[in-house]
Protein backbone atom coordinates (compact mmCIF):
# COMPACT_ATOMS: atom_id res chain seq x y z
CA UNK A 1 0.00 0.00 0.00
CA UNK A 2 1.25 3.44 -0.90
CA UNK A 3 1.40 6.00 1.87
CA UNK A 4 -1.40 8.61 1.84
CA UNK A 5 1.10 11.46 1.28
CA UNK A 6 3.49 10.40 -1.44
CA UNK A 7 6.71 12.21 -2.27
CA UNK A 8 8.24 11.43 -5.68
CA UNK A 9 11.73 11.91 -4.23
CA UNK A 10 11.18 8.63 -2.39
CA UNK A 11 10.17 6.56 -5.42
CA UNK A 12 12.92 4.74 -7.31
CA UNK A 13 13.30 5.71 -10.97
CA UNK A 14 12.96 2.05 -11.90
CA UNK A 15 9.19 2.43 -11.31
CA UNK A 16 9.00 4.61 -14.45
CA UNK A 17 11.55 2.92 -16.74
CA UNK A 18 10.22 2.13 -20.22
CA UNK A 19 11.89 -0.51 -22.34
CA UNK A 20 13.08 0.79 -25.69
CA UNK A 21 15.00 -0.60 -28.62
CA UNK A 22 18.76 -0.42 -28.42
CA UNK A 23 21.07 -0.92 -31.36
CA UNK A 24 24.86 -1.11 -31.67
CA UNK A 25 26.78 1.86 -33.08
CA UNK A 26 27.51 0.00 -36.33
CA UNK A 27 23.81 -0.76 -36.96
CA UNK A 28 22.27 0.61 -40.16
CA UNK A 29 21.14 4.24 -39.78
CA UNK A 30 18.19 3.55 -42.08
CA UNK A 31 16.96 0.61 -39.96
CA UNK A 32 17.46 2.60 -36.75
CA UNK A 33 15.27 5.36 -38.23
CA UNK A 34 12.60 2.77 -39.08
CA UNK A 35 12.73 1.44 -35.51
CA UNK A 36 12.34 4.97 -34.20
CA UNK A 37 9.02 5.32 -35.99
CA UNK A 38 7.68 2.23 -34.22
CA UNK A 39 8.41 2.97 -30.56
CA UNK A 40 6.20 4.97 -28.21
CA UNK A 41 9.09 6.58 -26.32
CA UNK A 42 10.26 8.06 -29.65
CA UNK A 43 13.91 7.17 -29.16
CA UNK A 44 16.42 4.44 -29.87
CA UNK A 45 19.37 3.92 -27.57
CA UNK A 46 22.75 3.37 -29.23
CA UNK A 47 25.22 1.09 -27.49
CA UNK A 48 28.94 0.53 -27.95
CA UNK A 49 29.57 -2.39 -30.30
CA UNK A 50 29.69 -5.73 -28.52
CA UNK A 51 28.40 -4.28 -25.23
CA UNK A 52 25.28 -2.75 -23.71
CA UNK A 53 27.19 0.42 -22.69
CA UNK A 54 25.22 3.53 -23.62
CA UNK A 55 26.99 5.43 -26.42
CA UNK A 56 24.24 7.74 -27.68
CA UNK A 57 20.60 8.36 -28.37
CA UNK A 58 18.57 8.77 -31.54
CA UNK A 59 15.43 10.91 -31.44
CA UNK A 60 13.25 12.46 -34.12
CA UNK A 61 15.53 15.52 -34.23
CA UNK A 62 18.44 13.26 -35.26
CA UNK A 63 16.63 12.16 -38.42
CA UNK A 64 17.98 15.24 -40.22
CA UNK A 65 21.36 13.44 -40.22
CA UNK A 66 19.91 10.37 -41.96
CA UNK A 67 20.94 11.45 -45.47
CA UNK A 68 24.63 11.51 -44.51
CA UNK A 69 24.69 8.85 -41.77
CA UNK A 70 25.60 5.27 -42.59
CA UNK A 71 25.38 3.89 -39.05
CA UNK A 72 23.32 4.50 -35.95
CA UNK A 73 26.48 5.82 -34.33
CA UNK A 74 26.83 8.44 -37.09
CA UNK A 75 23.26 9.61 -36.51
CA UNK A 76 23.17 9.49 -32.70
CA UNK A 77 23.40 12.42 -30.35
CA UNK A 78 26.44 11.78 -28.18
CA UNK A 79 26.06 14.57 -25.61
CA UNK A 80 23.33 13.08 -23.48
CA UNK A 81 22.21 13.16 -19.89
CA UNK A 82 21.50 9.75 -18.38
CA UNK A 83 20.24 8.72 -14.97
CA UNK A 84 21.23 5.72 -12.89
CA UNK A 85 18.80 3.03 -11.83
CA UNK A 86 19.47 3.90 -8.18
CA UNK A 87 18.11 7.46 -8.60
CA UNK A 88 14.64 8.63 -7.64
CA UNK A 89 11.78 10.02 -9.71
CA UNK A 90 12.51 13.36 -8.04
CA UNK A 91 16.09 13.22 -9.38
CA UNK A 92 14.73 12.56 -12.88
CA UNK A 93 12.32 15.49 -12.62
CA UNK A 94 15.15 17.84 -11.65
CA UNK A 95 17.29 16.69 -14.57
CA UNK A 96 14.37 17.04 -16.98
CA UNK A 97 13.64 20.55 -15.71
CA UNK A 98 17.12 21.64 -16.82
CA UNK A 99 19.29 20.98 -13.76
CA UNK A 100 21.76 19.00 -15.89
CA UNK A 101 25.07 19.34 -17.73
CA UNK A 102 23.32 20.49 -20.93
CA UNK A 103 21.45 23.21 -19.02
CA UNK A 104 18.23 22.64 -20.91
CA UNK A 105 14.92 20.90 -20.41
CA UNK A 106 14.70 17.29 -21.51
CA UNK A 107 11.72 15.10 -22.38
CA UNK A 108 13.45 11.82 -21.65
CA UNK A 109 16.45 10.36 -19.89
CA UNK A 110 18.24 7.13 -20.72
CA UNK A 111 18.50 4.91 -17.64
CA UNK A 112 21.74 3.02 -17.04
CA UNK A 113 23.25 0.56 -14.62
CA UNK A 114 26.15 1.63 -12.40
CA UNK A 115 28.45 0.33 -15.17
CA UNK A 116 26.80 2.50 -17.83
CA UNK A 117 24.81 -0.25 -19.53
CA UNK A 118 21.59 0.90 -21.20
CA UNK A 119 18.37 -0.28 -19.53
CA UNK A 120 15.64 1.92 -20.99
CA UNK A 121 14.33 5.46 -20.64
CA UNK A 122 12.28 7.60 -18.30
CA UNK A 123 9.99 10.08 -20.04
CA UNK A 124 7.97 13.06 -18.83
CA UNK A 125 4.84 11.29 -20.05
CA UNK A 126 5.81 8.13 -18.15
CA UNK A 127 6.33 10.08 -14.92
CA UNK A 128 2.96 11.80 -15.42
CA UNK A 129 1.28 8.40 -15.97
CA UNK A 130 2.91 6.99 -12.84
CA UNK A 131 1.85 10.03 -10.83
CA UNK A 132 -1.74 9.63 -12.02
CA UNK A 133 -1.77 5.93 -11.18
CA UNK A 134 -0.38 6.59 -7.72
CA UNK A 135 -2.84 9.41 -7.12
CA UNK A 136 -5.69 7.03 -7.93
CA UNK A 137 -4.41 4.33 -5.56
CA UNK A 138 -3.49 6.57 -2.64
CA UNK A 139 -6.21 7.13 -0.09
CA UNK A 140 -6.90 10.83 -0.28
CA UNK A 141 -3.28 11.95 -0.09
CA UNK A 142 -1.43 14.07 -2.54
CA UNK A 143 1.79 13.88 -4.45
CA UNK A 144 4.65 16.30 -4.23
CA UNK A 145 7.86 16.81 -6.18
CA UNK A 146 9.61 18.54 -3.28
Amino acid sequence: MISPRLNLNQLPVERAVETVIDVPEDFSAQLAAEYLSKVTARCVLVTACGTKRLAGLITVSDLKKLSIAKTAGDMATRKIVAIGLDATIGDAVLLMRGDNSLRRELNLLPVTTADGDALGVVTRAGIDRLSSQLRETSSGGGLSYA
